[in-house]
């Protein structure tokens, strides 16, 4: 016999007790096919996958040890690809997301009790968070920061602040600058802009000001600016 040959055929492993512990089949050393993986000690399955030359490739699932699913979600050449789910022990969903090519893409997460509150993240294409807010019974409530990249991938920093309460805009809300600095401060009330709104130019000094009612303008003052440019919102 050639021991020098990578193995291939099935392997496995086993508990003290005897029991089952790890199962799978190797092809020259390596992971391949779909594996039964891993048991905890009462016998209850602790995950199940698949392998492409020793690289998780496809669906991936794990339990509880009261067998409830723990998680599942998918593998592209070794990376998170795709639709992701996760649960408490309960069964009740706790978490969903996407990833594409190991990066997140979005998340949304539920109460135990099964409520979708909590909190909600959207991420960029690089896997950096873009927006950021709580859910209550699926709808945005309180506060959401937008972030972003100023300047190519020089400068990452908040790009803008609102509040909502129960899926409608409430509250004050703010833009700002590339640099950092407020661009705008307004007012929202019941999803309409109400009450004052304030323009800043890049030196900080008052550009515009308006004040709205139920989403109308009913009053504004321009003053000069001392620094462009100015953004309207």
């Amino acid at each position: 016999k050639d021991t020098n040959k990578p193995y291939s055929g099935p392997v496995f492993s086993l508990y003290d007790d005897g029991k089952k512990k790890e199962e799978g089949s190797l092809k020259d050393g390596k992971m391949i096919s779909k594996t039964k993986w891993k048991w905890y000690k009462n016998g209850q399955m602790w995950s199940e996958g698949n392998f492409k030359n020793d690289i998780k490739d496809g669906l991936w699932t794990f339990w509880y040890e009261n067998g409830q699913k723990r998680s599942e979600g998918t593998y592209k050449n070794g990376k998170e690809d795709g639709l992701y789910k996760v649960w408490f022990p309960n069964g009740q969903k706790r978490q969903e997301g996407t990833y594409k090519d190991n990066i997140p893409i979005s998340e949304k997460h539920w109460t135990e009790d099964g409520l979708d509150n909590g909190e909600f993240i959207l991420y960029d294409k690089n896997g950096d968070v873009w927006l950021k807010g709580n859910l209550n019974n699926n709808k945005f409530d309180g506060e959401f920061i937008e972030y972003g990249y100023f300047g190519g991938r020089d400068i990452y920093h908040k790009r803008s602040l609102k509040n909502y309460r129960y899926g409608k805009l409430e509250g004050e809300y703010i833009y700002y600058f590339d640099t950092g600095d407020v661009n705008v401060i307004g007012n929202y009330k019941d999803g309409k802009l109400d009450g004052e709104c304030t323009y800043y130019d890049l030196d900080g000094k008052i550009y515009w000001k308006g004040n709205y009612k139920d989403d109308v303008l009913v009053e504004d003052t321009s003053f000069i600016s001392s620094k462009g440019p100015f953004r309207l919102n």
